[in-house]
């Protein structure tokens, strides 16, 4: 039987599991994603949006202004027709859509 497949019985699995990605058990589950994961996240589940990625909204929720190195990336890859870009906002059109993780992590990495 995989040790993992009932996490609810095994309380000293689920600890160890925590501990080693930075969680504390005793003091509340907090687990460190990295280096940036809050900013890259927010691009990466806002363009999977159909209305994409804000400015304003992403500047309002940051407190600073979008990063210019992603935005030089969204417009280089909006040659290949896959995404639309202007002044207030990143969005992936319909064929975008079909390749977005691709896309996305294009822009991010």
């Amino acid at each position: 039987k995989n040790p993992y497949y009932d996490l609810y019985d095994r309380v000293d699995v689920v600890e160890k599991l925590l501990k080693k990605f930075g969680g504390d058990p005793e003091n509340g589950i907090v687990i460190n994603d990295g280096v940036g994961g809050d900013i890259e996240e927010y691009i990466a589940m806002a363009l999977r949006l159909n209305e994409g990625l804000s400015y304003s909204r992403f500047e309002e929720y940051f407190k600073m202004p979008f990063p210019e190195k992603y935005k030089l990336k969204a417009e280089f890859l909006a040659k290949t027709k896959l995404l639309e870009i202007n002044d207030q906002s990143i969005r992936l059109n319909t064929k975008g859509f079909l390749c977005s993780n691709s896309i996305i992590s294009r822009i991010l990495y």
